[in-house]
């Protein structure tokens, strides 16, 4: 879709008439705010298409409270990529030239740049960091890390909310105070110790959780 907008000003230069245009009194600002205005309406339809079918799936990463958000997302990479394709169709005379090398540049700098940042942030993450912030200036990368960040915070919220919450308010010490935990003696520890067996990583559990306490209580 993003290279769609080399064809228009690429063609029209080829054809002159551009030119004739501005021979004819419009002015810079004119032809390139009117061609702004409509790619952009163009473009909001196909927000609406994309809004529609995650609508339709029930893709509920991007969905509900989280519409809001992806719309932000999709508007501000369609400021950014709409006004960067107008710039780069003055390095080319054919359309189709144009829009083929386009949809490979799109692709480099949005599928590939976030597969490098995924690999290095593997195996260096000093280096992803630095290549994170290298590539803001790509819409395209930009998009799709938005995209990634989006889902994985959703993800994360989603298995904290529905997991993670549930079995802390289940710890048979968590509405307890480390002085009521103190005085109630071994029976509550014990507690803890049985909570523990019942988790995925008991021994973790233990030392980090329940020794944790006795070690506080006879520090105090």
């Amino acid at each position: 879709l993003a290279s769609s907008f080399l064809l228009l000003p690429v063609s029209e230069r080829g054809s002159k008439a551009k030119h004739i245009q501005y021979v004819s009194g419009v002015k810079v600002v004119s032809y390139w705010g009117a061609s702004l205005l409509w790619d952009l309406a163009n473009y909001m339809g196909a927000i609406c298409g994309v809004l529609i079918i995650f609508a339709a799936f029930k893709v509920k990463e991007f969905t509900g409270a989280q519409l809001g958000y992806v719309v932000l997302i999709l508007v501000l990479y369609g400021w950014g990529m709409i006004p960067l394709m107008y710039l780069g169709s003055f390095l080319y005379t054919v359309p189709a030239s144009a829009y083929m090398q386009g949809t490979i540049f799109n692709i480099i700098t949005g599928l590939v740049a976030m597969v490098t940042v995924s690999i290095f942030q593997l195996l260096k993450p000093h280096i992803a960091s630095s290549l994170k912030k290298a590539f803001l200036f790509l819409p395209n990368y930009c998009l799709g890390q938005a995209i990634s960040d989006l889902y994985s915070n959703y993800d994360t919220l989603h298995l904290v909310e529905t997991q993670l919450l549930p079995l802390l308010n289940s710890f048979p010490l968590a509405h307890f105070t480390l002085e009521e935990i103190c005085t109630g003696g071994s029976s509550l520890i014990d507690k803890c110790h049985e909570f523990c067996q019942l988790t995925p990583a008991p021994d973790l559990c233990d030392n980090q959780i329940c020794d944790g306490y006795t070690i506080s209580c006879n520090h105090d």
